[in-house]
């Protein structure tokens, strides 16, 4: 993991920067480009959102042609990253659109943890853009899936349940988001009792 408040990691993000820039032009390896992705998620998780978009584009570009379905859909997910950064939700939700039929079209199980991060931002779109009906039904389908692991991860489903039940509070609902709530905690205590 990167310590994103280490003084010396910091020091070193501009040449990470720089070297990522240029392994886009330099080769299309596996290695070059997970140098660029790794750049674009600093630059999302230290704020530089001017980098980070100009990064992303860029790679995005890059893997317009490619059949690597993890680097393209990482790349649309990034791009979104960016925008929602940049606190523009339709373009956000543009992105993972894109990621999502991207990642319907395959069957390869290793996509699965690709669904749930972009169902949860393309969820989170459309909540900032109050389309609380739109994002209910894609949190339900994130449950779902979840469910569908062979290792349940109840942690993971936990989050979702409170990010549902936030959905219905904001939307009014409140005595949904109550019976909700009450799930997410349901499952985090029975999963502790069984620790």
């Amino acid at each position: 993991q990167l310590h994103l408040a280490d003084d010396k990691f910091i020091s070193f993000v501009p040449h990470v920067y720089a070297v990522a820039e240029k392994a886009l032009w330099i080769s299309d390896d596996e290695t070059c480009f997970s140098l660029v992705e790794i750049a674009c998620r600093i630059a999302l998780q230290s704020q530089h959102v001017d980098v980070a978009y100009n990064l992303c584009h860029e790679r995005l570009k890059a893997t317009e042609e490619s059949t690597n379905t993890r680097r393209r859909w990482r790349a649309l997910y990034d791009m979104g990253l960016a925008f929602e950064w940049m606190v523009k939700p339709q373009e956000a939700h543009t992105q993972y659109m894109k990621a999502l039929q991207l990642l319907e079209s395959t069957d390869e199980i290793s996509m699965t943890r690709g669904f749930g991060l972009v169902l949860d931002r393309l969820a989170h779109c459309y909540e900032e853009q109050q389309m609380f009906t739109e994002a209910e039904s894609l949190y339900q389908r994130l449950i779902s899936l979840l469910y569908e692991q062979p290792n349940i991860n109840a942690c993971e489903i936990s989050a979702v349940l409170n990010n549902l039940a936030m959905n219905y509070e904001r939307s009014g609902r409140i005595g949904q988001a109550i019976d909700i709530y009450g799930q997410a905690l349901e499952v985090m205590t029975s999963d502790a009792r069984t620790d």
